[in-house]
C-alpha cells in the first residue's frame, strides 16, 4: 500500500527508520496533511524524518491529535519551541 494511502487509514503513524536521503524529510506538511485529525504521530527514528515547522503548525491548528518524539533535528532543541 502507498505511503499516502497508509497515513489517511492511520490512526497512529509509528516510525522507526534510520536517517538515509530516502527517509529524510519523509513527514513533512503534505504527509501530516492526509491524516486523521485523531491521528497521532510517534517518532522514535531520527529527528531529521519529521519535518518539525509542518508538525508543530499541524499541532497547532489541531489537524492531528498529538505527536511524541524520541529524538529532535537539533539538540538541545532551539527555543521558543513550537513543539515544548
Amino acid at each position: 500500500m502507498p505511503l499516502a494511502a497508509l497515513l489517511a487509514r492511520a490512526l497512529v503513524v509509528s516510525l522507526l527508520a534510520p536517517l538515509t536521503p530516502a527517509t529524510r524529510g519523509l513527514i513533512g506538511a503534505p504527509e501530516l496533511a492526509l491524516l486523521r485529525p485523531e491521528a497521532i504521530l510517534v517518532s522514535t527514528a531520527r529527528g531529521e524524518l519529521v519535518d518539525e515547522d509542518a508538525l508543530g503548525a499541524a499541532l497547532m491548528a489541531r489537524r492531528l491529535a498529538g505527536a511524541g518524539l524520541d529524538v529532535r533535528a537539533t539538540e538541545p532543541p532551539a527555543r521558543p519551541d513550537p513543539l515544548a
